[in-house]
């Protein structure tokens, strides 16, 4: 200070200067500060070297992780403790929380000191947001995430660098470079995660269009040396292709339609498939891959294989499938077979195509999820059995596309009419026709052996929820709900429902359609709407404990589970929607 050392360096008048305000500089000559309760200490940098070194695969390369290693005792105490404070609680095996709770609290009091507008003040930001966040505690995380926003657009990060004439006397390096562009990406890809999250309750975060050429992947492996070979561009960059098109299907699908018609061959969801088809093509095949096989053979050839980044890449765009197809794909059991709409054979393709195409895209992230859970259940994951929670502790926001697998695989099986469906018996009947050799007229099959397949494909997603719920818990807070709750309650409904359907079939019982099923809701069962309560992970935060709405992609969009199970009150105009489709 005043000057950053750059133009102090370079003999040029630093942009900054003037916002910025003057404050008692740190002396390391005679050790003086402000508080000495902000000196680094080594701890805490074996803290951070720790948690790098065990976690090579993070998708958030906000910071690049050698070279703040390398400058460690003389960041800012503000960035310094927040990132301690991610560290601390996101190591696994898992430490105490009162040493992560104790950083952040560190970090928050350094924040509150300091008006920098500043990159790492926003990387700051971040790291206290993903700290309320990996505390199962996604609401607390918004005073965090709003105040870095505007300082993006003040530091004109929206901008790329090298169009950035106003930066040119600060002779950026590359590396200079990068990181404004990683961080834009990293927020911005957050901010669309939010946005489409949010958008129901009436919150919108504006994020104008950018113009930010990709940012390099942040070679986190150098710490944890390991043999990883990833895409030069990063992973967050792809994945904002995805989640650009969820964000305009979270808008589409806010508001129920007017009519069924509009729902099935309205033209906003053929573009914005177009659009996801688009974005498909501009990831690389190493890092979306079309089918699970090719992960797993990929990790039997290279056990240091990025999982992780694939994982996370294959599972959101199967899941943007999911959450652009779902609304039409509840026609299969809220749309009266005696509709005029079927009557044409073009929508009943169409609905025959889309149950294709959601179920496939479904089973691929179930499939995903239940060879890494397992791997890690048996410790052959190279990460010593903890691949698994670390992948969506660290991403647990993304982990809603485990929930958008588990929605369509209950309700293929458990709402979806018979009518869309061949069971063991007509397969008998085409294997002796002359047609049999089509591959197409095999896809739409529903056995008994398949309704027990998608079960337990729904049960590993169970698991892997309740493994994250006592993730994201510290010692302290262990009996607490959290952000994964809500989606335990729901899921082990819908496996209780999946089961009694099984039952039922096999006892010879009619599959009742939705409507009889929903109308034979017993009047004692009261209607049970899922929140979740958010609560402090810290005294200092003196928040009063509410019931707040779950997060999740796109909820239920009103459809019930076991009849009475609800996924929150926005929900209510598409409940009333599918009732005008059954009167």
């Amino acid at each position: 200070m005043p000057k950053c050392s750059r133009c102090r360096k370079n003999n040029t008048d630093c942009e900054y200067e003037n916002l910025l305000p003057l404050e008692t500089p740190i002396s390391i000559g005679n050790l003086s500060v402000e508080d000495p309760d902000m000196m680094p200490t080594m701890q805490d940098w074996v803290v951070v070297y720790n948690y790098l070194r065990s976690g090579g695969q993070s998708l958030w390369a906000i910071i690049d992780p050698v070279k703040f290693l390398q400058s460690f005792l003389s960041e800012p105490p503000f960035l310094r403790y927040a990132v301690c404070a991610v560290a601390a609680h996101q190591r696994l095996p898992k430490v105490s929380g009162r040493i992560s709770l104790a950083y952040f609290n560190r970090a928050k009091q350094a924040v509150k000191k300091r008006s920098d507008v500043s990159i790492k003040m926003i990387q700051a930001l971040f790291c206290l947001s993903s700290f309320a966040t990996s505390n199962g505690q996604p609401d607390l995380s918004k005073p965090y995430f709003v105040k870095a926003i505007p300082m993006l657009f003040q530091l004109r990060l929206h901008v790329d660098p090298d169009d950035s004439p106003w930066l040119t006397h600060l002779n950026l390096s590359e590396e200079d470079k990068n990181e404004r562009r990683m961080t834009f990406w990293t927020l911005f890809q957050c901010v669309q995660v939010v946005q489409m999250i949010t958008i129901n309750r009436g919150q919108f975060y504006a994020m104008p269009g950018h113009s930010v050429k990709f940012a390099k992947q942040v070679a986190l492996d150098t710490v944890a040396k390991l043999p990883v070979t990833l895409p030069k561009t990063a992973t967050v960059c792809y994945l904002s292709l995805i989640t650009s098109v969820m964000v305009e299907t979270a808008i589409l699908h806010s508001k129920a339609p007017a009519s069924a018609m509009e729902l099935l061959v309205g033209s906003a969801a053929v573009l914005l498939d177009r659009r996801l088809a688009i974005a498909k093509e501009h990831i690389p095949e190493t890092l979306l891959v079309s089918e699970p096989s090719v992960l797993f053979q990929m990790v039997e050839a290279n056990p240091f294989t990025p999982v992780i980044h694939i994982a996370i890449t294959t599972i959101l765009y199967h899941s943007a499938l999911c959450i652009l197809h779902r609304p039409r794909l509840y026609l299969t059991a809220y749309l009266s077979l005696t509709s005029p709409l079927l009557l044409n054979p073009d929508n009943l393709m169409i609905l025959l195509t889309l149950l294709e195409v959601c179920l496939s895209a479904a089973e691929k992230i179930a499939t995903i999820n239940s060879w890494i859970l397992h791997r890690s259940k048996s410790g052959n994951d190279n990460d010593a059995g903890l691949l698994s929670k670390k992948m969506w502790q660290k991403h647990s926001l993304l982990s809603f596309g485990l929930f958008e697998a588990a929605v369509v695989l209950w309700f293929v099986t458990c709402k979806t009419n018979p009518f869309w469906w061949r069971n063991q018996e007509d397969d008998d009947v085409l294997l002796s026709d002359e047609n049999s050799m089509n591959p197409s007229l095999y896809v739409l099959r529903m056995t008994h052996s398949d309704r027990q397949r998608l079960r337990s494909s729904v049960m590993d997603i169970l698991r892997t929820y309740e493994d994250l719920e006592g993730t994201l818990s510290s010692e302290e807070n262990a009996a607490q709900s959290n952000m994964a709750t809500p989606f335990i309650t729901c899921i082990s409904a819908m496996l209780r429902e999946m089961e009694q359907v099984e039952l039922d079939i096999q006892a010879g019982l009619p599959f009742n359609s939705e409507a009889k099923r929903s109308s034979s809701k017993r009047d004692d069962v009261e209607d049970l709407v899922l929140g979740v309560t958010v609560m402090s992970f810290g005294e200092e935060e003196s928040v009063e404990p509410y019931k707040g709405t779950p997060w999740a992609f796109l909820g239920l969009l009103g459809a019930d589970v076991m009849g009475y199970i609800k996924w929150a009150a926005y929900e209510e105009g598409w409940r009333e929607f599918w009732k005008t489709l059954s009167d």
